[in-house]
């Protein structure tokens, strides 16, 4: 007598809910993953995830000027400064009136083709230890390009008083490398306090 052997029909229809069931698990994580990275790049050139290394910023953490691209005649470039205030910087205590930023070497013209449409965030990191309390992106009003293109003023009507040790993070685009390679200093200010902050990019070939 030949007998047929084969699989349940019960076992059978367990087995493929259970297949079913881990398919399902495996593309809902694949899909979520992917999710978490398209969030993370679309946030990246904010100052929310510049705690992150290098990427998507050059330089390293707590350079005064941070770039998204370092290339010579790169255009349209993000921008990122992390001024700090200073212990008895005559700043404290005072409204955050205006952040200027200019670039001591060479003439560079950077800052020409930017506007204020092309700031992306203010914030202010109190503690200075990555957590942001305070947003002013809102409260930056008027955006002077000065010296032909080399020097940058933002000015704010906000409320926020500055307090020693905190920092102020600012992150516009429209930028214009220079063409050029080559280590060019920028310094920066807060108030026309004469609280000079300076840094330096590199822009490569």
């Amino acid at each position: 007598m030949v007998h047929d052997r084969g699989i349940n029909p019960v076992l059978g229809v367990i087995l493929m809910v259970v297949i079913t069931l881990i398919l399902a698990s495996v593309v809902t994580f694949e899909v979520s993953t992917i999710g978490s990275g398209l969030e993370d790049h679309e946030d990246q050139y904010d100052d929310a995830v510049t705690t992150l290394s290098a990427n998507p910023w050059s330089g390293s953490q707590g350079d005064l000027i941070r770039i998204s691209n370092n290339q010579a005649g790169a255009t349209d470039v993000k921008y990122r400064v992390n001024f700090s205030i200073e212990p008895g910087s005559p700043t404290i205590g005072d409204t955050l009136d205006e952040v200027y930023i200019e670039v001591t070497t060479g003439s560079p013209n950077m800052f020409s083709n930017t506007e204020l449409a092309d700031l992306i965030s203010v914030k202010v990191d109190q503690g200075n230890d990555g957590t942001y309390e305070r947003t002013l992106s809102g409260d930056a009003d008027v955006w002077q390009v000065q010296n032909g293109g080399t020097s940058l003023q933002i000015d704010f009507s906000s409320s926020y008083h500055i307090n020693s040790g905190s920092s102020i993070i600012v992150v516009f685009d429209g930028v214009d490398n220079p063409d050029t390679p080559g280590e060019f200093e920028l310094r920066v200010e807060t108030n026309n306090a004469g609280n000079w902050h300076t840094g330096t990019i590199t822009i490569v070939d």
